[in-house]
């Protein structure tokens, strides 16, 4: 009978084991969804665009309540959504970082600051030094159009959007209209060519 008790102590505990490794790997794998470990920001967004996931950067020069107030504020945010984007804070004063700081001018905003990026690369949002939910929420609804259109735009470059199905008369003319300025040697490498499909009840809102 002795016996027999310690068996099931000894399978009790083993189990309880068990639960606590599986409890910690889950944990784990959740928080790697939103946080993970990355070398620096441009990693971070090189991951982000492979996942096809948005990303939200954290600019911050030295801890401060406002930056507090801003994780806060994300955390809350990331509890209401069911598609997780990558979440990373970056600071500011770390070399390693010195290439994001430049290419968005981060040295002359006031920070923290926090800055939403679609999955195709596009800033969506940019808030110095406070967010509120429901601003962080609406630079998650942005139309894939939009992205599409926006992600050129901010790299400076000029945008042609071809509004064109099946039913649009005149494509083969207008694509080539739009190519041959698009290859032209005084604008090479800064025109962008958007299609889209003008029946599409998702574009109504960007076409009009």
């Amino acid at each position: 009978m002795n016996k027999m008790r310690l068996f099931i102590k000894k399978i009790n505990k083993m189990l309880l084991t068990l639960s606590i490794a599986l409890l910690f790997l889950f944990t784990q794998s959740s928080i790697g969804q939103t946080s993970v470990a990355y070398k620096n920001a441009e990693e971070a967004m090189q991951a982000a665009q492979k996942n096809k996931q948005y990303l939200i950067l954290l600019f911050y020069d030295k801890k401060a309540e406002t930056l507090n107030a801003m994780e806060t504020t994300v955390n809350e945010f990331l509890k209401t959504i069911s598609e997780k984007p990558l979440f990373y804070q970056v600071q500011t004063t770390d070399d390693k970082e010195k290439e994001t700081i430049r290419k968005y001018g981060i040295s002359r905003v006031p920070l923290p600051l926090l800055l939403v990026f679609a999955p195709n690369g596009a800033i969506t949002g940019g808030f110095p030094e406070q967010v509120k939910t429901q601003e962080l929420k609406k630079c998650f609804s942005v139309n894939e159009l939009d992205m599409k259109i926006m992600k050129p735009l901010q790299e400076k470059k000029i945008v042609l959007v071809l509004l064109q199905n099946k039913k649009t008369k005149f494509n083969q003319e207008s694509d080539k209209v739009a190519t041959d300025f698009q290859n032209d040697s005084r604008l090479k490498g800064y025109v962008e060519i958007v299609r889209a499909d003008p029946d599409n009840s998702k574009n109504k809102k960007v076409i009009v």
